[in-house]
């Protein structure tokens, strides 16, 4: 392939980027006037479970038609995906929990009470699992099968990951720590995505942000109803600030730990889809 086709290719991605983004800019917006008219925290907490309805309808069309390609590419799962989805959303939970113990250990936050509102909590760990697999069908199916075609697998990680935190900077509490985090994290689950599958990817993802849900901790700036109340202390950069403990150090430590053991456990294996394919 000659430089010229390689520009062509990435040109056609930065196009498919730039539709990606406004559809998802458009699905914010229509969640965000669905928050100014709910009247209970139910009903927020449906709203939340369904915003990913325009991202799972409006993403198959544009990978068929956009890319040409069979949509069952966009959801492979891999070999065994409930197992895979098993395995690694106790992975997600544990590494989450590792997160918090670190920072619980360096007096960032501590446990001072239950919610008085378990019910609500409980309901938001579920409404986890439809947020966490728009967001994985969103990045790491099409953005990334995408961008592994135009310019080969590391750029195709790197970019989506980037692309990943620059879509969190709007959120509150949203710090360089939890930029770098965020990036991480999109490495993290690119990698996961690749030779795992789309199940392990969305599992991962989604015990990640309930296991810190249940925790009492915002889940990417974003406040949840909870089972455990847990108050911040220390430096910001410690705690993770109005972020949640996606914006500490300690995530920096945990996720930059488990991105580097998974790529090197993983780097000498076949891709569960091959570049051509993805």
């Amino acid at each position: 392939m000659n430089f010229r086709e390689i520009l062509k290719k990435c040109a056609a991605a930065c196009g498919l980027t730039l539709a990606f983004t406004l559809l998802w800019v458009a699905t914010i917006v229509a969640v965000s006037l669905c928050y100014g008219v709910a009247t209970s925290e139910w009903a927020t907490l449906v709203v939340m479970a369904f915003s990913g309805a325009g991202v799972l309808l409006v993403t198959p069309l544009l990978w068929r038609f956009a890319e040409r390609r069979p949509v069952r590419e966009l959801f492979a799962a891999g070999a065994s995906p409930w197992r895979a989805f098993l395995v690694w959303g106790l992975a997600g939970v544990g590494l989450m929990a590792a997160t918090i113990v670190l920072l619980m250990g360096l007096d960032g936050a501590s446990i001072v009470g239950l919610s008085a509102r378990p019910d609500l909590g409980i309901a938001f760990v579920a409404a986890c699992l439809p947020m966490a697999f728009f967001e994985e069908v969103g990045f790491r199916g099409f953005l990334l099968g995408v961008w592994r075609r135009a310019a080969g697998t590391h750029t195709a990680v790197a970019v989506t990951a980037l692309v990943f935190a620059l879509f969190h900077c709007g959120n509150d509490g949203m710090t360089s720590v939890a930029f770098v985090n965020v990036f991480l994290a999109g490495v993290l689950l690119a990698i996961l995505r690749i030779r795992a599958g789309l199940a392990a990817a969305t599992a991962f993802h989604f015990g990640w942000n309930a296991a810190q849900s249940v925790a009492g901790f915002n889940v990417s700036g974003t406040g949840n109803p909870c089972l455990l109340l847990m108050e911040p202390s220390g430096k910001w950069w410690l705690n993770g600030g109005g972020f949640g403990v996606e914006g500490s150090v300690c995530a920096f430590i945990t996720l930059g730990l488990a991105a580097a053991w998974i790529s090197l456990r993983t780097r000498h294996d076949c891709a569960l889809i091959p570049t051509d394919e993805a």
